[in-house]
């Protein structure tokens, strides 16, 4: 499942394996800013909503790594009309679900997370590699 780094960064965060963050607020801002909050991304914001990952950075120790499930401010910095090309190139739904500095994260339909800022990378083919991803700072492809 989580690389041991990946799993102390969860757990340093707040996470366990009985985590059950209360969506609802996410889920009002989400539609609020034209978001279709779909059962996976209900599900993703469950299972790791409202975490702020900070770890030592994989590839520099001088480095942080940081990162957020915070959806409610994710979905105020990416609004929904950016997601809108991303959306016709996947040809899923996209909800945004955290941010990595300018970098959106968002999970589809399918639960693939992608990130978005001046390109469109596909991060994980299901929530536990996309948050592996994250914390290893791994990308799996260039969407175009």
């Amino acid at each position: 499942m989580f690389s041991s780094t990946t799993l102390t960064a969860l757990i340093n965060a707040g996470w366990n394996v009985e985590y059950d963050f209360d969506p609802q607020e996410f889920q009002e801002i989400l539609k609020k800013e034209g978001y279709e909050y779909f059962e996976l991304a209900d599900k993703f914001l469950r299972k790791y909503g409202n975490l702020h990952i900070d770890m030592i950075h994989p590839h520099n120790v001088t480095l942080r790594n940081i990162f957020h499930f915070d959806a409610a401010i994710a979905a105020v910095h990416t609004p929904y009309e950016r997601t809108i090309h991303y959306e016709s190139l996947v040809q899923r739904k996209l909800c945004v679900v955290g941010e990595k500095g300018i970098m959106a994260i968002l999970i589809d339909e399918n639960g693939w997370i992608y990130g978005e800022y001046d390109v469109f990378l596909l991060i994980g083919r299901s929530p536990e590699e996309g948050i592996e991803n994250l914390c290893q700072i791994k990308i799996i492809e260039e969407i175009q």
